[in-house]
């Protein structure tokens, strides 16, 4: 990442190599006529004159478990060779911990129902049946069309069978049964989480292995070198 400075002051970054955008801004801003070229991004630092750089763009954090802790940016130095942004550690709130973990767990509780595979027994003949939404209301559709006598043939994967309404509800009450227990599983998540009272009870749970994002003055992080480790 890269930054258009002026003495002390910050006139484009962090961002990536927009020569044109840089072009424009020491034109507009500045009322100059420096230009760089799409390739000028090898040449960096640039000097200009005395004032007037595009300057390789670092970030200083120091180390953090990143499940319950953020950077924060709090201050920066311009060098002569370089732009650092230096960062303070701040615990993440653990309501806001919990909140992103119950969000991580609806959307596992999401995948595991409509990417789950069911395997049903009708006559001694094993069905492998998706159980995917799409598929859900493409058999409620077609049992809902069919009279009680009547046997129709469906195909399941590549195995073709002969079925009866109530065979086809059997099917339909299988894959409810897998769904409903998807559903159960994060609601004893949720309520899992809201009993914890501190962030060490938290991430002591099997599944907690997400990194938070925090938004604002430490954005930066998310786009430019780190110089300095983190750990999580």
């Amino acid at each position: 990442m890269y930054a258009l400075v002026n003495g002390s002051f910050i006139l484009l970054g962090p961002i990536g190599f927009n020569y044109r955008l840089i072009n424009s801004t020491i034109k507009d801003d500045l009322d100059l006529d420096y230009k760089v070229g799409p390739l000028d991004y090898m040449n960096v630092p640039i000097n200009f004159n005395d004032q007037l750089k595009i300057l390789p763009v670092v970030n200083s954090i120091p180390s953090h478990d990143r499940r319950t802790e953020y950077p924060n940016m709090i201050r920066w130095e311009i060098g002569e060779d370089l732009l650092t942004y230096f960062y303070e550690i701040l615990p993440i709130p653990l309501e806001n911990l919990k909140q992103q973990y119950k969000e991580k767990i609806t959307n596992d509780r999401w995948n595991k129902e409509n990417n789950g595979v069911i395997t049903v027994t009708i006559n001694d003949n094993e069905i492998t049946v998706s159980t995917k939404r799409e598929n859900r209301s493409q058999l409620a559709s077609k049992i809902s069309a069919m009279n009680a006598d009547v046997r129709r043939r469906f195909k399941f994967q590549n195995t073709w069978v002969e079925l009866n309404s109530t065979e086809m509800q059997t099917i339909i009450n299988e894959i409810d049964n897998y769904v409903q227990e998807q559903f159960d599983w994060e609601y004893a998540k949720h309520n899992e989480i809201d009993a914890c009272e501190d962030c060490e009870q938290l991430t002591s749970m099997s599944e907690f292995n997400i990194s938070y994002t925090h938004t604002g003055d430490s954005a930066a992080v998310q786009s430019s070198t780190i110089s300095s480790s983190t750990s999580g």
